[in-house]
């Protein structure tokens, strides 16, 4: 217990975390915390830049979430150089996400925004000089927000709208 299994495949990794002794047992908070310890410095070992990973003890684990979701921040404010995603309630919404490609021309930046709904979740800003990442985790950067209104009310063309993959590449790219 505490332990945990790392499973590499092609250029990913799958930590497998030690928190119960059985599937009908409750997880135990000290085990949660030595796991995600061990997991996140074994990322950071194999240059892992992000981890996403479930509501762990608190389904068929029967742990309090808010507890355990203060030891994910910890083990996450711990090691920086990891993004830890956790998806607490799961959604399907794969059919209304976009990504929007924007030239601000009297400022001379471009924007990269991804949208899941109406909402942004990600944005990208290359200024001539810097460029700026913000998510929902981290909306705002100096001063530099996450964009804050819906996708209707942007003024986009076809040509407006770009692929999961540019918006990827740009992403990986410049970070």
């Amino acid at each position: 217990m505490g332990d945990v299994f790392q499973y590499q495949y092609h250029d990913g990794f799958i930590y497998n975390l030690g928190i119960q002794k059985t599937w009908w047992e409750k997880a135990e908070l000290e085990y949660i915390e030595k796991s995600l310890a061990k997991m996140m410095e074994m990322a950071e070992n194999n240059d892992v830049k992000e981890i996403a990973l479930p509501a762990i003890g608190a389904g068929l684990g029967g742990g309090n979430w808010e507890d355990i979701k203060k030891l994910i921040e910890s083990a996450a404010a711990n090691h920086p150089s990891v993004d830890l995603y956790v998806v607490e309630k799961y959604k399907d919404i794969q059919t209304n996400i976009c990504y929007v490609k924007k030239h601000w021309e009297e400022e001379n930046i471009l924007f990269f925004l991804h949208f899941v709904g109406e909402d942004a979740v990600r944005q990208i800003e290359v200024h001539p000089d810097k460029t700026i990442f913000l998510t929902t985790e981290h909306p705002i950067c100096g001063e530099y927000f996450l964009y804050d209104q819906s996708l209707s009310t942007l003024d986009l063309l076809p040509e407006d709208f770009t692929t999961k993959e540019e918006f990827e590449k740009v992403w990986q790219s410049m970070r």
